[in-house]
């Protein structure tokens, strides 16, 4: 390719006498090298080019051999009187990619497009997008070649070389690159030699790229499947239902409101019935204003449209607490947000809340919107993948799966023998081009794949960062605690539930956790240490000083503690020869302790005055901090300072509220306000000391804090060696919150629920706001729109869960109201409401790869169970999988060994309808009959195995009947046999299993239709599958069966019961 125009590379120049008369300019001839010699060509004239120097003839065996198109040589041509200057750029190597597979699409990311147009470079002068790659072929290609440079430290990543500029570049799959950055200047005059890559080489912008995809296809192709837009229509008709139920509930009018602890008490205008309110979720409008003058609405309508153009025009109360007695009083825990005394004595109505539904809909919503966006790769990606037609000629990564390693932290055995579908399903999950699915049916051990898959990830690369997400978090706790048995870094977890009483259970996991953590690594530093002789040197006495500071902070500071240790920190800090640089602080420590107090010590102190106290040195006096749970220890201590009438310590009421408004801004102006006010008020409660010569404050912990900065100061001169390193971690990580922090810093997993995923990007460290990994456990439980979250923000996505268990919740009503007005909404068919993402992926993908249309195999069933006694194992297999779940050899070893029903392992205890048919209960339903049987049954199971921890399940499909178990339990068993008692619904123990399970079915009716008679159940294959394959050794279903063989997958069990197990009453 000719190029008279200075390019890139190191160049040569040789001189050729034309060995015929040249007639046209030189610029209208190129070069072709014929049978090793050069020739210059127009059309059909040829011009011998002959070699005058050795030198020369060098550059003619540098020409490439190939004619037309197919050259790659770069090159210019200039006439000096008779003789012809040939310019020929060289390169290190040359590269040809001519297969169709070969191809290269360099695409721009975001921010690489801003620096060309608008927002970088000024000379580019473009006056439309359109200009940019018309403008970077002319850059960077020549000759149908780019000119990189490699980076050695990455072989993925390198330098692009052209006129002027320079880019960075990264490899994201085969053929597949993103710009991510333009440079201005470079060297011309390289000290390094450039690569020449040379084929079908082309720049996508970001809006017309596929994501990537490696197959040029334009962005427009691009199309979100259907149920995403059925789930944007179906938001659409949430939002009317939410109002027609709001015009169906109409308002409660309260007169006043009164605060008792932490509650708030609405004195109604009249009686109010439980049935109204009871599981409603309620909000209430006040007609409190500054200046006195505001009207509250009177129409659905005006509540609508105050809340729409009015921020925190309402406040979210939830559901009532009321025990059983309502009259003209609803009780509500005090709202996290938005109350102030001020409301109290201003009347108000109360109605239906959209809280939960807004923030489930905004979070929705984002998701749709940056779907149809296209801005999100991963997002594109699994459109793609997603779609019935669809074509991929991607091939995976080719890492071994497994090593003896990872076998031991998978089954804590590095030579089991791995069963193949596993040892597949692995290597799927770690060399998928960008999404695996693994399809774990019941008992199939889909924890511990992951498990090992983590080990794995984290063996190939350290680096690496890793998403683990669930849709619930019973589930990601279940995948975290596991994780947590290994050596490495426990995961931290990101997402919170947001009910009050789960606060402490959260914290409750992780500090689990840490300290596990904190086990194993003592462990292993003790056994770095065990051969070396403890030294009585600085390090350990620095080490040990900075100990005994920590446990003065831990213990809030407190002078009885202080006096307990003082001692003994200066006579280490004497040791140190560090004591003449703190003396004073010693001095008035002792003095701080001694001294008397001006009140008395805290622990004197009456109680209401040390929970003020308490609450006091409660307060966030940062701002982050404060956005943690800053509103409510400040509300907390001003409903203290009343109850306890301190009204003249209570904040100002204009502060007070703004600090309460959830609105930063308002936060941030007075934050230096509420900050000297704490400390205002820390004068009045919190004793000082006092030098009796000076009259300086002596204060404990600004004391402790002088000699701790001191003592770092004067440590930091002295160098550690490797086992003063681990010396000191030893001491540090003794502590708890320490150990915590080294967990939250250094973790590569982060958990997080799907919904919460997007905050998990806020704690790790990721390199373009991506996890290399993100790991979905329990996928088909999640909403579509909700598991898109956590799926968007990963390189490589691996869904583990199984469609046939479980789907994501939807309120079938809503569903079932969906479908008689649909014709209002949506062109859609409603079952798409209820397919999981999961599914629609995996069966397009598998039915893909065996029609031949992508190369690489994403999807794989799990076929083998270790959970279930062959006998339970069997049946579920036939009934639900067609056969293909085979037993694990060691289930054989759940044998029913209770000294019941003749050890058979599955029982049908038919309790008929005469016995007492199921009667509604709050919304419910309940069936005396079935859980009196069920206690019945346990008292057998107590007595006929004395001293034996019962591991027992009880599932029901209603949560009437749940809570009617759970009441008649603890009126007959002990804490000691209800400990290893567990009993809720069925769509809580997904993932969850025991040595007993006992399924109480409750419908019993004479009712002929199948569907009236069971209700949901009759439509719910996954609900029947999770209830029966729950139990390791004994699955006892207590039920109708005249009811229950109405629905087939019932009728098929109660068969194969009186074959192969027992049938009794």
């Amino acid at each position: 390719m000719i190029n008279n125009n200075l390019f890139v590379g190191n160049n040569v120049t040789g001189n050729f006498k034309p060995q015929s008369e040249i007639t046209k300019d030189i610029h209208d001839y190129s070069i072709e090298k014929l049978d090793g010699v050069l020739h210059l060509v127009n059309g059909n004239e040829r011009i011998e080019l002959a070699p005058i120097t050795e030198i020369d003839k060098l550059i003619v065996k540098s020409f490439s051999d190939e004619l037309g198109d197919l050259n790659e040589s770069i090159y210019s041509l200039e006439k000096c009187g008779e003789i012809v200057v040939l310019l020929l750029y060289t390169y290190s190597e040359t590269q040809k990619l001519l297969l169709e597979s070969q191809k290269i699409r360099i695409h721009l990311l975001r921010e690489a497009e801003k620096q060309i147009c608008g927002e970088g470079y000024s000379d580019f002068q473009l006056n439309s997008m359109s200009e940019i790659v018309p403008l970077l072929r002319d850059l960077f290609i020549n000759n149908r070649s780019i000119f990189i440079h490699r980076d050695k430290k990455n072989p993925d990543s390198f330098q692009m070389f052209g006129k002027k500029y320079r880019a960075n570049v990264r490899m994201e799959r085969p053929g597949i690159y993103v710009i991510d950055r333009f440079y201005k200047k470079y060297n011309k005059e390289y000290s390094f030699e450039l690569t020449q890559i040379f084929g079908d080489i082309d720049f996508v912008l970001w809006n017309d790229s596929i994501g990537l995809q490696g197959n040029g296809q334009p962005l427009q192709s691009v199309k979100p499947n259907e149920i995403f837009k059925a789930w944007d229509e179906y938001m659409d008709f949430e939002q009317q239902v939410y109002e027609n139920n709001l015009n169906d509930f109409g308002f409660i009018k309260y007169n006043s409101i009164e605060v008792d602890g932490d509650q708030l008490i609405f004195n109604l205008s009249e009686n109010i019935y439980e049935e109204k309110v009871r599981n409603v979720e309620l909000e209430f409008m006040s007609a409190y204003s500054d200046d006195g003058t505001k009207t509250l609405p009177t129409t659905i309508n005006e509540v609508l449209a105050e809340k729409a153009t009015k921020k925190n025009a309402s406040i979210y109360l939830g559901e009532c607490v009321n025990d059983g007695i309502f009259g003209d009083k609803l009780i509500f825990e005090i709202p996290r947000y938005g109350f102030f005394n001020g409301l109290k004595d201003e009347k108000g109505i109360i109605y239906v809340s959209d809280h939960s539904l807004k923030v489930e809909q905004k979070r929705r919503r984002k998701v749709v919107a940056k779907i149809d966006s296209k801005t999100n790769e991963s997002a594109n990606i699994i459109m793609k993948l997603s779609a019935d037609d669809v074509v991929d000629d991607q091939l995976g990564t080719t890492y071994d799966p497994v090593n003896s390693d990872v076998l031991k932290k998978m089954f804590g055995n590095p030579n089991i023998k791995l069963k193949e579908t596993y040892r597949e399903a692995m290597s799927i999950a770690l060399n998928t081009p960008d999404i695996a699915l693994i399809q774990g049916p019941p008992g199939t051990g889909k924890t511990t794949l992951i498990k090992g898959v983590i080990t794995r990830i984290n063996r190939m690369n350290k680096n690496y960062k890793i998403l683990v997400s669930s849709e619930q978090h019973e589930a990601l706790f279940n995948v975290v605690d596991k994780l947590s048995e290994n050596k490495f870094i426990p995961p931290f977890v990101s997402s919170k539930k947001y009910d009050a009483d789960t606060d402490e259970e959260d914290n409750q996991h992780f500090e689990k956790n840490v300290i596990e953590f904190q086990r194993n690594f003592l462990l292993v530093c003790n056994e770095i240490l065990r051969d070396v002789k403890k030294r009585d040197s600085k390090a350990v006495l620095i080490t040990e000083c900075v100990y005994i500071l920590q446990d003065i902070k831990d213990n809030n500071y407190s002078k009885n503690y202080i006096s307990t240790v003082i001692d003994q920190l200066k006579s280490k800090i004497i040791s140190l020869g560090y004591y003449n640089k703190m003396t004073n602080e010693f001095a008035d420590l002792y003095q701080c302790i001694k001294a008397p107090s001006t009140m008395n010590d805290v622990e004197n102190l009456d109680f209401s005055t040390r929970n003020i106290i308490r609450k006091i040195e409660a307060q966030r006096t940062s701002l982050e901090g404060f956005y943690d749970d800053g509103a409510r220890q400040l509300r907390d201590l001003q409903n203290l300072l009343e109850r306890n009438e301190y009204n003249e310590l209570l904040l100002d009421e204009n502060t007070l509220n703004a600090l309460l408004s959830e609105d930063d801004k308002q936060i941030e102006k007075c934050f230096s306000k509420y900050v000297e006010y704490v400390e205002g008020i820390k004068d009045r409660f919190i004793p000082r000391e006092v030098n009796e010569f000076n009259g300086k404050v002596l204060d404990p912990k600004v004391l402790v804090k002088t000699i701790s900065n001191k003592l770092s100061k004067e440590s930091k001169e002295k160098p550690k060696d490797f086992f003063e390193i681990i010396e000191t971690l030893m001491y540090r990580l003794n502590d708890i919150d320490a150990a915590g922090e080294v967990v939250k810093n250094y973790t590569s997993v982060i958990g997080s629920t799907c919904a919460q995923a997007e905050r998990s990007g806020d704690i790790a460290d990721l390199q373009n706001d991506k996890f290399d990994y993100v790991i979905i456990d329990e996928a088909a439980r999640a909403n579509p729109l909700d598991i898109m979250i956590p799926m968007m923000m990963g390189t490589k996505v691996i869904l583990i869960g199984d469609h046939k268990q479980l789907p994501h919740y939807i309120e079938s009503n809503y569903v079932n109201k969906f479908k008689l007005e649909k014709s209002r909404y949506s062109k859609f068919d409603e079952n798409l409401l209820t397919k999981s993402l999961f599914q629609i992926i995996f069966e397009n993908l598998d039915k893909a790869y065996k029609e031949g249309r992508i190369k690489f195999k994403r999807t794989i069933q799990i076929d083998e169970q270790h959970r279930m006694n062959p006998a339970i194992g069997t049946f579920i297999s036939e009934e639900f999988y067609g056969g293909s779940i085979k037993n694990g050899e060691r289930t054989v070893n759940n044998l029913n060994d209770y000294n019941m029903f003749n050890k058979k392992n599955v029982v049908w205890l038919n309790v008929k309808m005469f016995e007492g048919p199921e009667i509604r209960v709050d919304q419910s339903i309940a069936r005396e009959s079935e859980a009196l049987r069920i206690i019945s049954l346990i008292k057998d199971l107590v007595s006929k195995n004395p001293g034996r921890n019962l591991d027992i399940g009880i599932i029901s499909f209603y949560k009437g009947q749940v809570k009617y178990i759970k009441q008649k339990l603890e009126e007959n068993f002990p804490k000691s046999v209800l400990d290893n008692i567990s009993c809720n619904t069925v769509d809580s123990y997904q993932g969850k299993e025991f040595d007993i399970v006992i399924l109480s079915g409750v419908r019993s009716n004479t009712l002929t239709s199948p569907e009236k008679s069971l209700g949901f159940i009759h439509y719910s294959a996954s609900r029947i599958n999770v209830a029966l394959s729950r139990a390791r050794k004994l699955l006892i279903v207590v039920a109708d069966a005249d009811t229950y063989r109405k629905n087939e997958h019932f009728q098929h069990f109660i068969e194969y019961v009186k074959k192969e197990g027992y049938y009794g009453q």
